[in-house]
């Protein structure tokens, strides 16, 4: 986005494009700058209404682009406070839905004028996608002679993990797992709005918890805006037998890496240091954790502010008064973005095998407990479900785990492992051969195998 221009002018008009997906949930976005008006000189209510009526005058025209609307029914969340907030997000949803009402519907005939494709749910929007885009692009599209590799976007060597976890660095090549990500997404969003964002993932050995919780929940949940208002994130992934026999050990370490909270030895402070005050101290642990996060967001906000000044300095050598004026408000209006911290606490089975005295997990316990009552931490714990009696002796991990706090994960269905087996390979660039006697794809073959063990798909 340039800050020369306004949000339209930075996105490309619709009408430039082949396929044109529109997807509305809850909001109808922000009214636009005069200069955009309607060919009857009216104004449009949002970039929403402009882009879709710039992609329908064009597809009268000159027949592109297609255009796929998605209306999302998964019943929208409003924060009951603070007012203003809850009072903003009311008005966008009684916009999107007067919209909906004024674009699609035919109001004297009680119909729909224009087609829309309704999806509860991430895995459902993207299984209907796949299937439309599938569609429209064989149709569209020459038949070659043969199966052609997509773009190549993972270039980390290969793309299939075997036995060794997925990464968060290994997003671009997990698949399968869309609608456990979307659901452990919104428990996790729903257990914010009650103030405790915690969600226990639970299930047999070798389904794959660890790698949905890092590769999967956290990359998505840690983008500005998955979770309403939160502008910067920070995570912190641990496992209870990092440190041998010193759980707080390997949380200070866990917290004081790069991703996380480096903030926190910015004085020097000692890994040991850090450990010491979350075991004895576990609300000045959470005190040290909120000012970390507010010195990140400041230096977010600084960092930016650089940028701007140094755009402002170019722009009055071009003697752009109008620009630097631009420029000024923004810096004016530059605040710190809303911080938080995604602690993974990953195989926490190893919590309840180390040989540790009752004492010291329950302070550990507790820690986390502070930790999320700080309002600054989202928890996600993974563990085998056999393990769960040992969960069960701890009634603070009992009182996080109500309401949406668990996810049962289970063993990949059949469409999940038709996306694991191929679309990695596809990330790489790669293509499985076809046998010339049977047509049997190598990808078909290998999903039909692994659908009687799906368990070897993780």
């Amino acid at each position: 986005m340039e800050a020369t221009k306004d949000f339209q002018d930075n996105i490309p008009s619709t009408a430039l494009f082949d396929i044109v997906v529109c997807i509305l949930w809850s909001r109808l976005g922000s009214r636009l700058h005069s200069k955009h008006r309607k060919p009857d000189g009216g104004l449009y209510a949002s970039g929403t209404e402009y882009e879709l009526e710039t992609a329908r005058i064009a597809n009268q025209q000159f027949n592109k682009p297609i255009i796929l609307v998605f209306l999302n029914r998964t019943e929208p969340m409003f924060p009951a406070r603070p007012r203003e907030l809850r009072e903003d997000l009311i008005q966008q949803f009684d916009k999107l839905e007067n919209f909906i009402a004024q674009w699609f519907c035919n109001p004297q005939e009680g119909a729909w004028r224009f087609a829309v494709n309704e999806y509860r749910g991430l895995a459902e929007f993207e299984q209907r996608l796949e299937h439309h885009l599938r569609d429209l692009i064989s149709k569209r599209a020459l038949a070659g002679p043969r199966r052609r590799p997509a773009e190549m976007i993972w270039k980390e060597g290969s793309p299939f993990r075997g036995l060794n976890v997925f990464e968060v660095e290994h997003n671009p090549v997990f698949f399968g797992r869309t609608q456990a990500i979307d659901e452990i997404i919104t428990a996790l969003r729903n257990q914010a709005i009650n103030g405790s964002p915690f969600v226990l993932i639970f299930g047999l050995s070798g389904v794959g918890k660890s790698s949905l919780a890092r590769a999967g929940v956290l990359p998505l949940l840690t983008k500005p805006g998955v979770i309403q208002g939160i502008g910067l994130w920070r995570r912190a992934v641990m496992r209870p037998s990092d440190v041998p026999g010193r759980i707080f050990d390997g949380l200070a370490k866990a917290l004081q890496r790069d991703t996380a909270l480096p903030e926190l030895s910015r004085d020097k402070t000692t890994i040991a240091e850090i450990a010491n005050t979350l075991e004895k101290n576990p609300q000045a642990g959470a005190l040290l954790i909120r000012q970390a996060l507010a010195d990140a967001a400041e230096q977010y906000r600084a960092t930016e502010a650089e940028k701007l000044k140094q755009l402002q300095g170019e722009m009055e050598a071009e003697n752009r008064s109008d620009d630097v004026a631009a420029i000024q408000r923004r810096l004016a209006e530059l605040a710190p973005p809303n911080a938080r911290l995604a602690l993974l606490i990953d195989q926490m089975e190893e919590l309840f095998t180390v040989d540790a005295p009752h004492q010291k997990l329950q302070a550990f316990v507790r820690t986390i407990q502070e930790i999320l009552h700080s309002n600054r931490v989202f928890v996600i714990v993974t563990m085998r479900s056999d393990f769960y009696p040992n969960f069960q002796r701890f009634p603070e991990l009992v009182e996080l785990a109500k309401g949406d706090g668990q996810y049962a994960l289970i063993k990949p269905n059949a469409h999940e492992i038709g996306q694991i087996i191929p679309q990695p390979a596809n990330a790489a660039g790669l293509i499985f051969e076809t046998d010339p006697q049977t047509k049997e794809s190598l990808d078909e073959l290998i999903r039909d195998e692994a659908m009687r063990e799906p368990a070897s798909c993780r």
